[in-house]
């Protein structure tokens, strides 16, 4: 089983914690949404943003930069985006140098699946 279906079973437990919205951007409805991706999230402060597949869309950090930048003047704490992406691609990858992302972001690259949890052939 790969990362990235262990990652989303626990993100969306999470999300049934808080309000959430989750979005996969593999959907093409789900990357349209983000079409202007500062309007659409902005009309979600107020909830846990469940960005799947998240390196489909790099350009994206730039914007959640201004964001969370934003939500902090205002006294919004840290926990407002949850980014799942490839368990083949390291965040630093995909990150722009000019993103400024480095104390805006936490990751925390899975291990390899236990042999449980890997699929049988």
């Amino acid at each position: 089983m790969d990362h990235a279906r262990l990652a989303r079973p626990r993100a969306l437990e999470i999300a049934e914690r808080r309000p959430s919205i989750y979005l996969d951007l593999e959907s093409d409805a789900d990357r349209a949404r983000l079409t202007e991706p500062e309007l659409y999230l902005a009309d979600h402060e107020d909830k846990l943003v469940i960005l799947d597949e998240v390196h489909r869309l790099p350009n994206l950090f730039q914007n959640l930069r201004g964001l969370i930048d934003r939500g902090r003047r205002v006294g919004r704490k840290a926990g407002r985006f949850l980014l799942l992406g490839s368990a083949s691609i390291h965040p630093k990858q995909f990150l722009p140098n000019s993103c400024g992302c480095g104390d805006r972001l936490a990751t925390n690259a899975a291990g390899p699946a236990p042999l449980g949890h890997r699929n049988q052939a």
